[in-house]
Parts: structure tokens; C-alpha cells; sequence
């Protein structure tokens, strides 16, 4: 059998051949990477068992169509129904898209987030794919050492915490630590995990996984239900309370909630089994930077989540997210991209914090370093801070942790 890794990509190197033919006209990419993406989505969410349908008027009209009428409704308005129904009918029958059928190369959900990246502008958006097993890795460590801070401040003894971890690696619910235990517990229901440049969503799947799996283990450690009913209470509760995501682009947010609405299905069969699942309302388009920009008529531009309490962008007596993850654009503010009056957006921040001052050739993720940094704290680089945890790009692509 194909390992899994490889036949996703030749999946999507296949896919390719697809690109400008199913949408056209103006700003076509973008809107195409949506739609492949939502059709990919169909092929996840769907029972396995109807994955076999080959007849061209059955897979596209008995199936396509009406999923779509009741997720998307409208989305398949202006679309070359000849490309699309070649794509669903001839391509997408050739490969696996769950565990049930062994017989084909399976194709996994990180596809969406690498289509949608890799469909558009690269260097106009300076977005950059992160895999999920370091996207989960770089979630884990930021929020199991953000738990760590909070214990130590508010219990004291940190090496107790360190053996709950332990134990909970280790899969060992350890009775003796049942009260820390207990306190994860309590603390998980409202921890704010943000992604200020989401994209496609790599980080906010791996902080949804790693809440969910550390909240299960620590609710099944101190006896409280861990029934199919529970379980989704749990998602449900992580998406519409615990993540928060943004992008400048529209799009990614819709790629972003297909690839939470797949984690959580994939974490629990159960979440949303017979109709469309949450919207997810902390998922927002918007320009993380926007706040630190002077907006016509002097005034400053809005920016928050409907459940952040800060009026303004301004430091807080509560930090509006605990953790900030992410993946920022890397677009050098030397090249013609960069975002509009640069030079004068320069100027403001760096009289609003000489201690961070930037310079005309800083990268745009230098900003939203900055911007994560003010979301999830009072600028203070200090151990207790909330903790803002990036990938960043290179040929080793390693996490930085500051």
C-alpha cells in the first residue's frame, strides 16, 4: 500500500491538471481553491460507503448537489459543471478518504489546507503550508508549558505538574493526582487559543487535538462522563469557546472551519452526524493589523472577536487570548507587496513601542509577531507571559518559542 504522506500528494499533483477550469474570471484562484476544497470536503464527510458511486449523473446530481444545497448553498452557481463533475465522477473515486477502504491510496484532510495554499498567489500572500505533525507539536508544547506557568502560579510546585503530564503521555491516570487533574480540567474550559494569520487552519486543527485529547484524558481521570453525548459537548465547547482564528483573506476562513468541522468528526464520528455542523463564529476575516493603521477620518478600524472584551486595541486589564500560534505571512516590506503606507504604519508602531521598533525591510510576520504579542499580553517578555509560539520558515522549519 502507497504510504499515506505519498498518495496525498500525488493526489494533488493530479488535482492540479484541474486548476482555472472549474471557475474563471476575475480573482478566479482563490474562489476555485475554495470550491475544490468544499468538494474534498464532501468526499471526507460523506458516508464511505457511498464513495462508490461512479455513474456521472449519480455521484454529481444524486449526491454532489445536494450536499452542497445544504452546506453551501449557491456555491455551485458559477462553476463549469463539465470540470466539476469530471473531477468528482472520474478523479476523486480513484482514492481512499477514510480508514474503510484499505483497498485505495488514502487521501487525508491536511489536502485542503496544502490546496488552498499551494492554489494561490505564494508570494502575494506570503502563506506557507506547515505540516500537521509540526503544527501539532509546536500546540502541544505551547499548551501543556502555558498550564505549567498557570499551576506554578497558582499552586506552586511544579514538579507535581510535571508528573501529571507525565502521566498523561503515558496514558496513566494516576489516582494520587487526581486533583490536578481536576484543576486541567476546570482551567481547559477557558483557555483562548488564537491564530492571528490562520490560513488554511493547520494550527487551530492542532490546538482543537490537543485540548480535546488532554481534556478527554483528564475527564475520564476524575471520573466524569466520557460517553459519545460527552464528547461532543467537549468539541462543540473547544470550537465555539476555547479557538479563535483570523485571516486577511476570506477564503482561508472557509478552509479553516472545513478543516475543524473534519477534526472534530475525525476526533468524534458523532459531532454533527446528520446535518451541517456549527458555524463557528470565532472564526473571523479580518487584517490583524489593522488597529496600529490610521483608517480615513482619524478614527481606528475595529478589530475583535465577538466575545473579546477590550473596546480598543489597546493593553487590557485581561489579555484577550492566552496563547497565540501560527504560521505569519513571510513578505519582505522592501518588495512591491507590501502593505499599504508602509512607512507611515512603521512610524506609528515604533512610536507606540521604541522597545520593539521595527525597520522599513522588517518581514510582515515580524508584525504579527508583534500584534500576537499584544493580543495575548502586555508586551512584557517575561516567564509568566501568555506565550506566542510560531513556526517559522526555512529548510528546517523549526518552532521559535518566545
Amino acid at each position: 500500500m502507497e504510504p499515506i504522506q505519498d498518495a496525498s500528494m500525488r493526489f494533488f499533483t493530479e488535482l492540479k491538471t484541474y486548476a482555472r477550469q472549474i471557475v474563471s474570471g476575475k480573482s478566479a484562484m482563490p474562489r476555485e481553491a475554495v470550491l475544490i476544497c468544499r468538494v474534498l470536503f464532501f468526499q471526507f464527510w460523506r458516508d464511505p460507503a457511498k464513495n462508490e458511486m461512479r455513474v456521472e449523473s449519480d455521484c454529481y446530481r444524486d449526491a454532489l448537489e445536494p450536499f452542497f444545497d445544504a452546506f453551501f448553498p449557491g456555491a455551485l452557481a458559477n462553476a463549469d459543471t463539465r470540470a466539476l463533475k469530471k473531477l468528482v465522477c472520474d478523479l476523486l473515486p480513484q482514492y481512499a478518504w477514510s480508514n474503510a477502504d484499505a483497498s485505495k491510496p488514502r487521501v487525508q484532510p491536511w489536502i485542503l489546507g496544502y490546496v488552498f495554499e499551494r492554489w494561490i498567489d505564494q508570494r502575494q500572500t506570503g502563506a506557507y503550508f506547515t505540516p500537521d505533525a509540526l503544527a501539532h507539536h509546536i500546540a502541544q508544547h505551547a499548551l501543556e508549558e502555558w498550564l505549567s506557568i498557570q499551576f506554578q502560579k497558582q499552586n506552586g510546585d511544579p514538579d507535581s505538574f510535571t508528573a501529571a503530564l507525565a502521566s498523561f503521555h503515558s496514558r496513566d491516570d494516576a489516582p494520587q493526582r487526581s486533583k490536578i487533574f481536576d484543576w486541567i480540567n476546570t482551567i481547559l474550559r477557558d483557555v483562548r487559543v488564537a491564530d492571528l494569520s490562520c490560513g488554511g487552519g493547520a494550527f487551530l486543527v492542532a490546538a482543537v487535538r490537543a485540548l480535546y485529547q488532554l481534556a478527554r484524558f483528564t475527564r475520564r481521570a476524575v471520573a466524569q462522563s466520557d460517553s459519545v453525548a460527552a464528547r461532543v459537548e467537549l468539541l462543540e465547547h473547544i470550537l465555539a469557546h476555547n479557538i479563535f482564528g483570523m485571516d486577511i483573506q476570506p477564503e482561508a476562513i472557509d478552509v479553516a472551519r472545513l478543516r475543524l468541522w473534519l477534526c472534530a468528526r475525525e476526533l468524534e464520528p458523532a459531532f454533527a452526524a446528520s446535518a451541517p455542523p456549527m458555524l463557528l463564529p470565532n472564526l473571523v476575516a479580518g487584517d490583524a493589523l489593522a488597529p496600529m493603521r490610521d483608517q480615513p477620518g482619524g478614527t481606528t478600524r475595529q478589530l475583535r472577536f465577538d466575545i473579546v472584551p477590550e473596546k480598543t486595541f489597546a493593553p487590557v486589564a485581561r489579555a484577550a487570548f492566552d496563547i497565540c500560534l501560527g504560521n505569519p505571512p513571510f513578505i519582505a516590506l522592501s518588495q512591491r507587496n507590501g502593505p499599504a503606507d508602509k512607512n507611515k504604519f512603521i512610524a506609528q508602531w515604533n512610536d507606540a513601542h521604541p522597545d520593539y521598533a521595527l525597520r522599513t525591510t522588517s518581514d510582515l510576520s515580524n508584525f504579527l509577531f508583534c500584534a500576537a504579542r499584544k493580543r495575548s499580553s502586555r508586551m512584557e517578555f517575561s516567564p509568566t507571559s501568555p506565550r506566542v509560539i510560531f513556526s517559522t520558515r526555512g529548510t528546517a522549519n523549526r518552532s521559535a518559542a518566545f
